[in-house]
């Protein structure tokens, strides 16, 4: 499936973008992720955080601390345990844009990969329209708060 074609399935799924939650990274509302700083409540059953700064760090923190740090460090198995919805596509999007050969390559192991990942995944969730966050900006959060990648 070329870019174009998951560009255009990604426009048809209907995500539609609400940043009034700060939660870029589409956090769900749980018993666990009312744990991070921040957190203020719910809204459709997501995260609603304070500040951008607080929903992004705790995108950051889940992706390395709970995906990539554990092993789920390819496109197919960070997808199948982070989103239930969309996964085909979704897939298909990280592979594509993280220059994967296939859905099974690894990730590299750093912050600036994570970061990547991590625009990607603000992107493809939508909270923010078509632009995401900026890896930059992400990288700050990762270096900030000392969230470590192994």
């Amino acid at each position: 499936m070329l870019l174009r074609d998951i560009t255009k399935i990604m426009r048809l799924t209907g995500k539609k973008a609400d940043a009034s939650r700060n939660n870029p990274f589409d956090i769900v509302y749980t018993d666990g992720s009312k744990k991070f700083e921040g957190v203020i409540g719910e809204k459709n059953g997501f995260c609603k955080f304070d500040t951008l700064e607080h929903g992004c760090r705790a995108g950051m923190k889940l992706i390395i601390e709970s995906y990539i740090n554990k092993g789920f460090d390819s496109p197919e198995s960070f997808v199948k345990r982070y989103s239930s919805t969309d996964q085909q596509v979704y897939i298909l999007y990280i592979e594509n844009n993280m220059g994967c050969t296939s859905p099974t390559e690894k990730f590299k192991h750093d912050v600036d990969t994570v970061c990547k990942l991590g625009h990607y995944v603000t992107v493809f969730e939508g909270q923010l329209g078509k632009t995401g966050v900026e890896e930059s900006y992400l990288k700050d959060i990762v270096n900030k708060y000392k969230i470590k990648v192994s």
